[in-house]
């Protein structure tokens, strides 16, 4: 506000400004009653904070301090906080925690998970909740967001068994952190099929294989159905329409159902055939001759009124 006389304010700058002990633990009761009843501490720089899990805010850069000025910033002294056990030292503890993760603070981090601390959720940018482990795989610097990461499953094991685990390895498989991935897979994270998508269209492909096969070892289902051009197939058939042998040569080694059904438009219509069929309309001769050699079946038949065999699909689409 603009001043009626000169230096009207001063004494208020002063005050505000004051360094004294007094006016500091004024300054830090005030920010823990704020923390320990959830209250927000300071605004948002920009909307920059919304979109970007490295950019640290004003109110993290705040909350920070204040650990540092009480003595917070010790496994010790928040061992302590965290064994009062009551509501209102967990508030201030979840809180310190979150602006230590959203800062991406791994010391900070380590310190608090040592002392003892068991985050589930946190206020991520913007007001999203999310889980810890969710908003490490955001962070766009990879070796920042592996470390935190593995703190966090080091510490707590059990955050891979989260209801969210799948989407952690979709948002690791969309930044492309291939550490990440494997970190994750490691720890036995689940694997949802829209990200064996994203894994599939990663290069280059010799990395897709070794990552794949160690989510199959895991217990991934060979018949899992991925999104591929607007139908759900199999990775089978995903071998065949982007003719990698290998890929296709190491699921069938496995046990891929070679004659597993997959949907085809025609006629305005969703019929099904198989990955030879499909092989045959594109006329890939040496993915139909490995198919062929598996057991694919050539005239493939059933009682279905929507199959088309193998052979069918060939001469619809033209092919010898």
């Amino acid at each position: 506000m603009p001043e009626d006389i000169e230096g009207r304010h001063l004494a208020i700058s002063e005050n505000l400004c004051d360094t004294t002990k007094e006016h500091l633990q004024e300054f830090i009761q005030v920010i823990l009653f704020l923390l320990s009843n959830n209250f927000k501490v300071g605004d948002e720089d920009s909307e920059i904070f919304i979109r970007d899990t490295d950019y640290v805010s004003f109110k993290d850069r705040l909350i920070l301090k204040v650990l540092h000025l009480c003595g917070l910033d010790n496994a010790t002294s928040m061992r302590h906080l965290l064994d009062l056990n009551e509501p209102t030292a967990e508030a201030i503890a979840e809180n310190l925690f979150a602006s230590a993760l959203r800062s991406n603070s791994t010391n900070l981090v380590d310190m608090m998970l040592h002392a003892g601390i068991k985050p589930h959720r946190i206020e991520s940018n913007g007001d999203i909740i999310s889980p810890p482990l969710q908003f490490a795989a955001h962070i766009r610097n990879h070796s920042t967001s592996v470390e935190l990461a593995r703190l966090l499953l080091s510490h707590c094991p059990d955050m891979n068994q989260d209801d969210h685990t799948q989407f952690v390895f979709m948002s690791a498989a969309n930044r492309g952190n291939e550490i990440l991935m494997d970190v994750l897979i490691f720890n036995g994270s689940e694997i949802p099929p829209w990200s064996l998508e994203t894994m599939l269209q990663q290069n280059p492909p010799s990395d897709t294989m070794s990552r794949l096969e160690r989510v199959l070892d895991m217990g991934e289902s060979l018949e899992s159905r991925i999104l591929w051009d607007e139908t759900y197939i199999t990775m089978i058939a995903v071998a065949v329409l982007e003719n990698r042998m290998a890929l296709a040569h190491m699921l069938i080694c496995r046990g891929a159902d070679v004659n597993a059904m997959q949907p085809v438009l025609f006629d305005d219509r969703i019929y099904e055939t198989t990955a030879l069929a499909i092989a045959a309309s594109m006329g890939n001769h040496p993915m139909m001759h490995f198919l062929i050699a598996n057991f694919a079946h050539v005239n493939q038949s059933d009682n279905s009124k929507n199959l088309i065999p193998p052979l069918l699909w060939a001469v619809i689409n033209g092919q010898k």
